[in-house]
């Protein structure tokens, strides 16, 4: 196994932003109580990409027969999806 200490493998950092925006416009000529709602979200705003930590297997420099692993410490997958914008709209009374 080794003799490393533990949580010193750290990967790298998490910045997620999500942002949304809501308009109600009231529509008098539709009833008192009648809105429609505008509605827009965004899921990772600044769309940066954020890495997972190395899984366990890429954690091995060299292979068994001593030559070096391609595949070390290599970040292949990311721990959120990229850029995200849905609308809405919405009908209330």
């Amino acid at each position: 196994m080794g003799n490393l200490g533990r949580n010193t493998v750290i990967g790298p950092g998490l910045l997620n932003t999500d942002f949304s925006m809501v308009k109600d416009n009231h529509i008098r000529a539709l009833g008192e109580a009648f809105n429609i709602q505008f509605r827009a979200e965004f899921f990772n705003l600044t769309n940066r990409v954020n890495y997972a930590p190395p899984i366990a297997n890429n954690l091995k420099s060299l292979n068994a027969d001593g030559t070096p692993a391609s595949n070390f410490g290599v970040l292949t997958k990311t721990q959120v999806p990229m850029r995200e914008i849905q609308f809405a709209l919405k009908a209330i009374w």
